[in-house]
This record gives structure tokens, sequence and C-alpha cells, in this order.
């Protein structure tokens, strides 16, 4: 409006050359044409040059006003509304189930791909399986381990990580199972592998318990005493096992 009101003002009171004129009464002849050439100016269908150029010769107030109106929209408006619709597609793309599927499978490819490369350059006689001397080789160059930890997996003892990824006990790791043990050792212990270590030490404090009770049971029978039944957990004093937030524990 205030553009529209300086431009005609100028064009009433000022003598003006017909080249102006026509480019005024193109850009700026009524407040709604003005309104499609500030729309046109942001949105690529003029370029906002033109338009700011016939507006200087009219004031350099109104220049001012044009190209701050342009900035604005440009810098501040434009990107906020940009930056709300890629929020909302990728939050969108984040529960999308197929989505994540897809993405999990690529990310799965792609660390097997790593692994092939890094189970290549272990094996540096070709045979096509790891010994612990090329494990230890490995662990011992920095660029190798750096490699390592890189593909989530923090392990400093050569050993260790052997005997934690040749599960067959071969005394070799093959291709397969080097990947099925890298993925297994990747990052963090998840939630599942805690339940299960869980349920794994309930399975062998009940064993344990067990074995004790036929211990001292067969101590006693040996030693010609009666069964002391009051006694059969192995001692209050001896070893206590209890169960405490879903998990075990033992005091000695």
């Amino acid at each position: 409006v205030v553009i529209v009101q300086m431009v005609t003002s100028y064009r009433l009171d000022e003598e003006i050359d017909g080249d102006l004129l026509q480019d005024l009464m193109l850009y700026w002849p009524s407040l709604d044409t003005a309104m499609f050439t500030m729309l046109q100016s942001i949105s690529g269908g003029v370029s906002w040059r033109e338009p700011a150029v016939v507006l200087g010769e009219v004031s350099p107030m109104i220049l001012i006003l044009f190209t701050g109106f342009v900035c604005f929209v440009y810098f501040a408006v434009l990107n906020v509304v940009t930056g709300v619709f890629c929020s909302s597609a990728i939050e969108t793309a984040q529960r999308n189930p197929e989505v994540i599927a897809s993405a999990m499978m690529n990310n799965k490819h792609v660390y097997q791909k790593n692994l092939r490369h890094f189970f290549s350059r272990i094996d540096s006689d070709g045979s096509g399986v790891i010994t612990l001397v090329e494990l230890e080789k490995l662990l011992s160059d920095e660029m190798m381990r750096a490699h390592l930890v890189a593909l989530e997996i923090d392990v400093q003892d050569a050993w260790e990580l052997f005997r934690l990824i040749d599960t067959d006990k071969s005394g070799s790791i093959e291709l397969d199972e080097f990947i099925e043990g890298c993925e297994r050792l990747k990052g963090t212990a998840k939630g599942i592998d805690m339940a299960s270590l869980r349920t794994e030490l309930k399975c062998l404090s009940r064993l344990l318990v067990r074995f004790m009770k036929s211990c001292e049971e067969q101590l006693e029978s040996l030693s010609g005493k009666p069964p002391r039944h009051s006694t059969r957990r192995f001692g209050a004093t001896q070893m206590q096992l209890a169960y405490k937030d879903g998990g075990a524990s033992a005091d000695i």
C-alpha cells in the first residue's frame, strides 16, 4: 500500500519520461498489480531487481522498503515454511514401518559389505578363514583397530574377540561366522540380550541350589547323620540366593 501510494504521488507530481512511466505502469500501477509484482519477485516469476530499479528512480526509501520485504520473505518466511514441511516429512517417514524396515535392510547390507571387505584385509594369506595370529596382527595395527571401532566393535583383546566370534570352537573363523559374530557384538547390549541373560542366570541359580542340596544330603548320608531339613539350603551363613527386581543376586 505504501509503495503504491508513493508511486502514484510521484506520477502525479513529477514529470516522468516515457520509459520510466511505462515501467511504473507495468509493475506498480495499482494495488492488485503491485501485490502480483511482489508475488512474482519472491516466487521467481520475475527478477526482483527489475521492479526494484524502477522504485529506485522514484525514491530510495521505497527501494529500501521493497528490498527489506524480499529479504524478510526469502530468509525468514520461506525458510520457516520449508523447515516445517521438511520436519513433517521426516517425522512421517520415521513413523512409517515400511520406510524404517527398508532403511534397516539397507544399513544391514552396507554393514555386511564393509565386514566382507574388512575380512579380506584380515585374511592376509587368502585362505578364506581367520586365525588367532591374524587377529592379533589386526589389533596391533592402530588403523585396523580404528576400522574395527568404526564398525561398532570395541574389543581390545584379540583372544577375547576370537573366542566370542568362534562359536563352533574350530580354531578358525570363516566369513559367515565372522559376519554373524560381528553383528552380534555390534553396539551395546539390547533389552532382549539383558532379558536372555537374566533368564539364564535364574536357571543357573536354580541348578546351583539343587546341586548344593544334593551335595549336602550326600555328605550327611556319608557321615551317618540324619538329614537336616531345616538347613537344606546350605546354611544362611554359607550362601544365600535371592531374586531381586526380576534378576538373580548371590551373597556369600
